[in-house]
């Protein structure tokens, strides 16, 4: 159990504690702690921190509740946490798994000073409790780039951590009943939630999730202009640590953003000037160009596991010729998108981009959907979007060709991405009903079109590795993998029958009608 001291210095605080228990005093020792999370806040978010603690043999790490700071799970481990590989500690790496999935733990807030080592004795001078004095400054990443004038480091009142014994369960509970009951001592349950606030850290902050607030009277070009201030914040936040490759993570939200961007410029129609936003659309398409191969190598290598299970256990070691592939052409993609994420062009694309976002909308407006309630040209735009993703899904047949679906998956998309962008005008429930609907639907077309997708990359790497002179046992594992991959191809499109009719319900259209119908009949039709 920890608390912490309020208007008391530690040697008063040990004068008090000698006066009551015989005391032996240790040595003072550097300290050195992180409270870490993931960059979204993925511990914050599931009621968990974790407190990774320096010590002799590597660190010591507990995993605690955020409000109480109750000890959940311990363990050591010899490395610095990072990817939940790097965690050895088997009930921890499990636990968190279950939150962190590929995401780096990295240090929210540091604190460093010392730590002196007490132990409370009985009258033959045996240990009955044993306590840590800390005290430390705490920092931060938030608090560092706060700027040169704020501090760079707060200084912290000291920590007074309890640490029972087996067998003297009663000594260290009436320690502690003695601790609430002092003057100047403060149960610490709730010193993370401080300790983020000392350093500037904001748990929850940043998140990828579209969730703004939008009116429905509020002027189109207005909410677009909010919806693309967003994602714009989206793509800035994440590209240090692109960059970095800290985690597969930061790409993946950054190329979602950039995909949402896009689909924004073309389908929230008539709200800017063309021109100008030709420029864009070209801009931001060259950006999802330009990430592309470097996701597809870290989709790959997070798909690798699967891969291997998937196989018979005596071919699994076989495609590990394959994993060095993926991770070498990784590792050269990496750093190739690296040096253009650090180009003029993208920092002229964002930072022109940014100026044209944060311009007031003009008073009078020359596009037709610019000065409309956004109620009304969203309802329109969905609903148009809506009736082309029916009449393309009941085109297909079971011998329709693959391009069919490729292109019935890009309309859901758009449809997908229009409804998450406006789903603030409509009832809650029903918007996230249809949301749900679209997502199962893309969900079973992606799959199909990434299997395929798969399949042929694999029959590509297989060939360059056969060329390298890998073992047949390797392009036999390989082969076996296509095979697979194929395999599980033909079912999802097995399933898209059923996946489309489950879209295509009778309660669906109804809801699509409710929902977008009558309001874009409302508007009169015009300018989408």
């Amino acid at each position: 159990m920890q608390f912490q001291l309020s208007g008391l210095c530690a040697d008063e605080f040990e004068q008090r504690l000698g006066e009551r228990w015989p005391l032996r005093q240790g040595d003072r020792e550097a300290y050195r702690a992180d409270y870490l999370d993931t960059f979204d806040w993925r511990l914050y978010r599931d009621g968990l921190l974790l407190l990774a603690e320096q010590a002799d043999a590597g660190y010591w790490l507990e995993l605690c509740a955020y409000e109480t700071a109750g000890l959940l799970l311990a363990g050591r481990n010899e490395a610095e946490p990072g990817l939940l590989d790097s965690l050895q500690a088997p009930a921890l790496r499990q636990r968190l798994a279950e939150v962190v999935e590929m995401r780096r733990l990295l240090p929210q807030a540091c604190l460093s000073g010392e730590r002196k080592r007490l132990r409370l004795l009985d009258d033959e001078e045996k240990t009955l409790v044993r306590l840590e004095l800390i005290r430390a400054q705490a920092s931060g990443p938030a608090l560092a780039q706060a700027g040169a004038e704020t501090k760079q480091a707060v200084e912290l009142p000291p920590l007074i951590r309890v640490i029972g014994l087996k067998g003297y369960e009663a000594e260290r509970d009436r320690l502690i009943r003695w601790l609430e009951q002092s003057d100047g001592v403060l149960d610490a349950a709730h010193f993370y939630p401080r300790l983020l606030k000392a350093v500037a850290a904001e748990p929850g902050a940043y998140s990828a999730k579209l969730d703004f607030s939008l009116k429905p009277e509020q002027r189109a070009d207005a909410a677009a202009k909010q919806i693309l201030l967003f994602l714009l914040g989206v793509i800035e936040a994440n590209l240090e640590g692109v960059k970095a490759d800290t985690d597969s993570e930061f790409l993946h939200d950054l190329r979602v953003a950039v995909r949402r961007t896009r689909s924004a410029l073309s389908q929230i129609k008539q709200v800017f000037d063309p021109i100008s936003l030709a420029h864009y659309r070209q801009e931001f398409g060259w950006l999802g160009q330009i990430s592309g191969p470097t996701r597809d190598m870290d989709v790959y290598l997070l798909k690798f596991p699967d891969y291997s299970n998937s196989l018979p256990e005596e071919y699994r070691d076989a495609l590990e010729p394959l994993h060095r592939y993926l991770e070498r052409h990784q590792r050269s993609e990496q750093k190739k998108l690296a040096r253009r994420l650090q180009s003029k062009r993208l920092l002229s694309l964002l930072a022109d981009w940014r100026e044209f976002l944060q311009q007031p909308v003009p008073q009078v407006a020359n596009h037709a959907n610019a000065v409309r309630p956004v109620l009304e040209v969203a309802s329109r735009r969905i609903h148009r979007m809506y009736k082309r993703v029916m009449r393309e899904g009941r085109l297909i047949e079971d011998d329709s060709p693959a391009e069919e679906l490729h292109e019935l998956r890009k309309s859901c998309k758009k449809l997908r991405y229009l409804m998450e962008f406006f789903q603030s005008l409509y009832p809650a429930s029903e918007i996230k009903s249809l949301i749900k609907s679209i997502k199962a639907l893309l969900d079973n077309l992606g799959d199909f079109q990434d299997l395929e997708v798969q399949a042929g990359k694999m029959k590509q790497m297989s060939e360059e590795l056969r060329q390298s002179r890998v073992s047949t046992e390797t392009l036999l594992a390989i082969g076996m993998l296509i095979d697979g991959l194929l395999e599980r191809q033909h079912q999802e499109r097995t399933r898209f029958a059923q996946r489309f009719a489950e879209f295509a319900s009778a309660e669906n259209r109804a809801l699509f009608d409710d929902l977008f119908k009558q309001r874009a009949t409302n508007s009169g039709g015009q300018g989408a």
